[in-house]
Order: structure tokens, then C-alpha cells, then sequence
């Protein structure tokens, strides 16, 4: 389930995306977006982190949570300035420039 004022539409950027239908203002916290299980290597992707996008200039973050004695985390979406209803939720998650 996403948290309430978000949903999953078609994405100008690519294929869908995650829209906010409320305003948000900045730091707002909107959950869990994956899990990260330290032993495994193997990153599960909540309902949060499966549609948004990529952007040079994004309105949202992924932060790690407290890591646990066998090194898995969970990150959270957090809002980094205030966000209008209609926008699109955009995080900067290319660690490397390609070209």
C-alpha cells in the first residue's frame, strides 16, 4: 500500500511514476521504499520504491535506517523541499554518470 496522497500514474520520464495528489511540505517521511538484507545482499523493494524516478534535481531522498546486527537496514523516502499536488516524486539514484 502507498501512504496516503500518493499514486502510481503513466510517467513523462519513464514508463509510470509516483504522484502526489496533496501538497507535502519539506521533511515529510513517507515510509519504507526498500530492505536491505545485510547477510544476503538481496534488496527488497516496498510498494514506495518500486514507481518513482530518477532526476538530476530531485524532491525526495532515500535515507538508511539504523543498521542491524547482521547489517540489514531498511531506507525511507523523505521529502527534501515542499512538494504541490500533482508532482511527481523524483530521487537522484544513478551512483555513476555513464558516459
Amino acid at each position: 500500500a502507498l501512504p496516503d496522497g500518493l499514486v502510481i500514474l503513466i510517467s513523462p520520464i519513464s514508463g509510470q511514476g509516483l504522484f502526489t495528489i496533496k501538497d507535502f511540505p519539506e521533511g515529510t517521511h513517507f515510509g519504507e521504499s526498500h530492505y536491505h538484507h545485510g547477510q544476503f545482499g538481496k534488496i527488497d523493494r516496498m510498494a514506495l520504491g518500486a514507481f518513482y524516478n530518477h532526476s538530476e534535481l530531485p524532491n525526495t531522498e532515500r535515507i538508511e535506517g539504523v543498521k542491524n546486527d547482521d547489517g540489514s537496514y531498511s531506507s525511507y523516502l523523505v521529502t527534501i523541499n515542499p512538494i504541490k499536488a500533482g508532482d511527481e516524486i523524483l530521487v537522484k539514484y544513478k551512483m555513476y554518470d555513464p558516459t
